[in-house]
């Protein structure tokens, strides 16, 4: 189930958020082996912009 979760992601039909936690750190794995970077909705909400992003 996992890989499932991982391959929706990949494709932007999931976010992480999405994932039961109790898969959640399998797909957060499966993707980093794919050299995907698995940021959660709430992670980018709280990302503060860098200093060339603000005007």
């Amino acid at each position: 189930m996992a890989k499932i979760y991982a391959a929706l992601i990949r494709k932007g039909i999931k976010t992480l958020d999405e994932v039961p936690a109790r898969l959640r750190s399998t797909v957060k794995a499966l993707l980093a082996e794919n050299g995907i970077s698995a940021v959660s909705e709430k992670d980018e909400e709280t990302e503060e912009p860098d200093e060339t992003e603000r005007t």
